[in-house]
């Protein structure tokens, strides 16, 4: 399955500032929420 991000990312370069504005955001503890380098799968 794909994520939010692959999605987004298949849409090329017309969505890269939302790709990049997504990869900013972090938790209020100050992680990423997204962590690319996680299986998204089991």
């Amino acid at each position: 399955g794909d994520t939010l991000i692959h999605a987004i990312a298949m849409r090329g370069e017309t969505h890269k500032s939302v790709l990049a504005q997504l990869l900013l955001l972090k938790t209020l503890q100050g992680n990423s929420v997204f962590d690319l380098s996680q299986c998204n799968y089991d």
